[in-house]
């Protein structure tokens, strides 16, 4: 039987935060507005939250960015750290309670281009959030910081070591940081997070590209040219456990458009991604696909040594273009299934897992799937009946399917 689907689309420029009751989820119980009074020029960027979880006092927690006029949650001002233009922002990682009050915040200033959007939270609802700065040398006055928690001093000396994996626990206390670069000689060798995610043992695991060089006192050499892909593994108290390499390479184009998580069913990593706009290349398992072979978007498995299982990518019904693509954007794990939603162009110009949007116009519309733990089998699939762009996200609370989206019209 197909859940019901609700579509919420936002139609705002500063991102608000949308609470239902665990009863009566269709029931509207308090909003929450926050950002700043500044237009980024980095506009893919521009005040927006980009993750939201709950712990189990019903607390919520959620990361966003704000610019330097006037940055507050729902009205209360926040740290700035930054200088006062709009090619700057900070990420913020704050937490409601069930009620809507603000409880804390922590924000990270990095030289206006940092990347701290990915957290997970354990069973003892302890927080964990990974992501990296990306300037260093800066003016002495502005440097890379995590609100009053943690600095990263550039004088008298210039310290390039950007990656940073910490952990809070409820209340927002810090409990450690962890910086995984042994050296970095400049900010262009810089590393990035894509995901992060705890098993059932309590083990971190975060999924980044990393520079060459060596990590951890030297327990993890990355060798080669370019982006190298791995996901490190820590303890709750912040040990490192060892790294795998990711079968996988790209050039250009997929930035911060991935999605990770570990199954709890069959302990693998699937990583969802898509293509902003053109790339030359890019590689998974061995294979290398070019020109109009080159899928824009793509859903694999992996062990947890890196070697790809399997992988799924749309498929062209008519000669590809870029406007005549699947955008995947979230998927969530429901027992030993799966459930995705995705941006599709109508006009049965493509496909995913088989599926084709038939709709009369090229249009993109939400459509969400669910498939099994190895996505070759299709159970269902449902189509909005709005037009819609992109920034999908997904979640389901019994039997219903809630998805979040941008929109072209009401």
């Amino acid at each position: 039987m197909k859940p019901t689907i609700y579509n919420l689309q936002f139609y705002i420029l500063l991102s608000i935060l949308l609470m239902t009751n665990q009863q009566t989820a269709q029931s509207f119980i308090w909003g929450r507005q926050g950002g700043s009074h500044v237009f980024f020029n980095n506009t893919s960027l521009k005040n927006q939250i980009f993750n939201l979880k709950s712990d189990s006092q019903n607390n919520y927690y959620f990361t966003a960015t704000v610019g330097y006029i006037n940055p507050n949650i729902n009205g209360q001002s926040i740290n700035y750290w930054g200088e006062n233009n709009s090619n700057d922002f900070d990420f913020v990682l704050g937490s409601f309670n069930c009620e809507g009050n603000l409880r804390w915040s922590k924000v990270f200033w990095g030289g206006g281009s940092e990347n701290f959007r990915h957290f997970s939270i354990d069973n003892d609802d302890y927080i964990y959030i990974a992501g990296a700065f990306f300037n260093c040398n800066l003016n002495t006055n502005f440097p890379p910081r995590i609100d009053n928690d943690f600095i990263i001093p550039q004088s008298p000396t210039t310290d390039c070591r950007m990656l940073i994996i910490s952990k809070y626990d409820s209340e927002g206390e810090l409990q450690w940081i962890k910086r995984p670069e042994d050296s970095v000689a400049t900010i262009s060798q810089r590393s990035t997070v894509y995901g992060i995610d705890i098993d059932q043992n309590g083990v971190l695991h975060v999924f980044a590209h990393l520079h060459p060089g060596s990590f951890e006192n030297g327990q993890l050499v990355v060798s080669g040219t370019g982006r190298q892909y791995y996901v490190m593994r820590y303890d709750a108290n912040g040990t490192f456990l060892g790294a795998s390499p990711i079968d996988f390479a790209e050039w250009n184009g997929l930035s911060n458009n991935f999605k990770f998580r570990l199954n709890p069913h069959n302990n693998q990593y699937y990583i969802m991604g898509y293509r902003n706009g053109s790339t030359s290349s890019f590689t998974m398992g061995g294979i290398t696909y070019t020109g109009a072979d080159m899928p824009k978007s793509y859903f694999a498995s992996y062990n947890q040594q890196g070697q790809l299982l399997w992988s799924k990518h749309e498929v062209a019904l008519q000669p590809p273009s870029e406007n005549s693509r699947v955008q995947l954007s979230d998927f969530i794990f429901d027992g030993p299934d799966i459930y995705i939603v995705t941006n599709m162009n109508g006009l049965s110009l493509v496909s995913f897992l088989g599926y084709t949007n038939d709709s009369s116009n090229g249009n993109a519309r939400a459509v969400a799937l669910k498939t099994n733990a190895t996505a070759d089998v299709l159970y269902w699939a449902s189509r909005s009946g709005q037009n819609t762009t992109n920034n999908n996200n997904l979640t389901k609370k019994n039997d219903k399917i809630y998805i979040t989206t941008s929109g072209v019209q009401t």
